[in-house]
C-alpha cells in the first residue's frame, strides 16, 4: 500500500489532525475577518495548485519549463519528507514512547499491515 500516510505517517497526522484544526480554531476564535481572508488565501491557493497540476498534464509544453514540474519550489513546499523528519526525531528522542514502542507485541492489526505493505496477500 503506498500512499502518503504510509509513506510519512508521523507527519501528516500531526499536521492533518493536530496542526490544522488548531490552526483553523484559533484563527476562528482570535478575529472573525482574520479568519475569512485566511481562508480566502487557502482557496487561492488550493485553485492556484489545481489550475497548475491541469495545466502539467493537459498543456505541459506550453508551460514555462521551471513550471513543468514542482523543482522550482523548497522542499518543505513540495513534501512531507522534512516534516516527517522532524517527527521521527522527536519520537526517537522521547524515552516513553520508543520504550513503549519496543516492547508492545505486534497487534493482529500490525500483522495485518505488514502483510499487505510487503506485497504479500
Amino acid at each position: 500500500s503506498s500512499g502518503i500516510n504510509a509513506e510519512y505517517g508521523g507527519a501528516y497526522l500531526i499536521l492533518v489532525f493536530l496542526f490544522c484544526p488548531l490552526l483553523l480554531l484559533g484563527l476562528s476564535l482570535l478575529n472573525r475577518v482574520l479568519f475569512i481572508v485566511f481562508l480566502s488565501l487557502l482557496l487561492l491557493l488550493f485553485l492556484s495548485v489545481v489550475v497548475l497540476r491541469v495545466c502539467q498534464k493537459l498543456i505541459a509544453n506550453s508551460l514555462p519549463v521551471w513550471l513543468r514540474s514542482w523543482d522550482f519550489l523548497p522542499e518543505p513546499l513540495r513534501s512531507l519528507e522534512p516534516y516527517d523528519r522532524v517527527v521521527q526525531g522527536v519520537l526517537t528522542k522521547c524515552r516513553s514512547c520508543t520504550t513503549f514502542c519496543r516492547r508492545r507485541p505486534p497487534t493482529k492489526a500490525d500483522q495485518t499491515i505488514a502483510k499487505y505493505s510487503n506485497g504479500g496477500s
